[in-house]
C-alpha cells in the first residue's frame, strides 16, 4: 500500500517496495511516483514509457546504484548472484557485460519502513554475496513545498565499494508535454556533448539555460559538461507560462550530469561517485521545491 506524506502544500506518495515497481533497475525503496500541488491539484511527475512493455518502468522521482556496472557482476559466475543497491540480488544470465536495460531475475532485500505524515525511513538490509554488502537508508522528509532525500550508505561487506548513484527524475509538470514553453536551468554554465540519442538541433542553450525549439520527436539524450562544482549544486525545470517548477539541489560534488527526455518527461540526472572501504559510511542529501500556482 502506498505510503503519502503531506504539508500544506504538497501530496508526496511513495511506493510500497515492489508495488508499482517491480524491475531490476530502480532502487525500490523511497521510491517517489507522484507529487501533487494540494491548491490546484498540479502535478509534477511521469512516467518513463506510456506504452505497455515499454522501456524499464520508471517512474517520478526513482534513483538507481551502478547504472553502468552492477556490483560484484564480473565476480559472479554465469547463474550466480551480485548485489544491485536497493533491490535485492540478482542473477547472472550469461558471460555478455552487465545491462542496466535487462530484468535479471530478482531475490529481493528485505526493506523495512517507518513513519508519519512528514517523514519516512526505508531501511534495505544487506545480503553479502561475493564479499559484497550494503545497508541503505533512506529519509524521506517533506518540510512545506521542499521534500528532502537524505541517504546513507554503509559498507557491510568485506570488499571496498565503487559505485555511483543518480536520480532518473521523470518530470512531468501538469499536462504539459516537452517543448519550448518549457527551460531548464543550472546553476552554472552548461554545455551539451554530442548527443547520442536525438537531435542536438532542437536544444537551445544559452550559457545556465536550456530550451527547446519545438516538440522533440522520439527520445533524446545527452551528457551534459558542467564547471566543476563541490555543493551545493543546483538545477530547475520550469513550466513558462505556468510558473510552475521543479528545482533540485544537492550537499555532495557532482560526478557527472546529463539529460534524458522525450515528449512526455524530461529528466535532468546529477550523478555522485561512491567509495567505500569495508566498515565505512557515506551519507548525502537531494533537496527538491516544488511550486505551482
Amino acid at each position: 500500500m502506498a505510503y503519502h506524506l503531506h504539508s500544506e502544500e504538497l501530496d508526496v506518495r511513495i511506493a510500497d517496495p515492489g508495488e508499482d515497481y517491480k524491475g531490476a533497475r530502480f532502487d525500490w525503496s523511497g521510491l517517489v511516483t507522484q507529487v501533487t500541488w494540494r491548491k490546484t491539484g498540479m502535478t509534477f511527475c511521469g512516467v518513463e514509457n506510456e506504452t505497455p512493455g515499454q522501456g524499464s518502468g520508471g517512474i517520478g522521482i526513482c534513483n538507481e546504484f551502478g547504472i553502468e556496472e552492477a556490483l560484484g557482476y564480473s565476480d559472479a559466475a554465469v547463474g550466480g548472484r551480485f548485489p544491485k543497491l536497493g533491490i535485492g540480488l540478482l542473477q547472472k544470465l550469461d558471460e555478455d557485460p552487465y545491462f542496466f536495460m535487462l530484468h535479471y531475475p530478482i531475490k529481493p532485500f528485505m526493506i523495512h519502513r517507518e513513519g508519519d505524515e512528514r517523514s519516512v525511513r526505508f531501511t534495505v538490509e544487506p545480503e553479502e554475496v561475493n564479499g559484497y554488502a550494503c545497508r541503505l537508508e533512506k529519509t524521506l522528509t517533506l518540510e512545506g513545498a521542499k521534500l528532502s532525500i537524505a541517504y546513507r550508505l554503509t559498507n557491510t561487506g568485506g570488499q571496498p565499494i565503487e559505485t555511483d548513484e543518480y536520480v532518473h527524475n521523470f518530470l512531468r509538470i501538469g499536462s504539459y508535454e516537452a517543448g519550448p514553453d518549457y527551460t531548464l536551468t543550472w546553476g552554472g554554465a552548461v554545455e551539451v556533448e554530442s548527443p547520442e540519442v536525438g537531435n542536438r538541433a532542437d536544444l537551445k542553450l544559452d550559457e545556465k539555460q536550456i530550451t527547446w525549439t519545438g516538440r522533440p520527436e522520439g527520445e533524446f539524450y545527452s551528457k551534459l559538461t558542467v564547471p566543476t562544482i563541490d555543493s551545493p549544486f543546483t538545477w530547475e525545470l520550469r513550466h513558462v507560462p505556468s510558473g510552475a517548477y521543479v528545482r533540485e539541489s544537492g550537499d555532495f560534488p557532482i560526478d557527472r550530469v546529463a539529460m534524458w527526455g522525450h515528449a512526455a518527461v524530461i529528466s535532468p540526472e546529477v550523478f555522485i561517485r561512491l567509495s567505500l572501504q569495508p566498515g565505512e559510511t557515506v551519507a548525502w542529501t537531494r533537496t527538491y521545491e516544488f511550486f505551482a500556482e
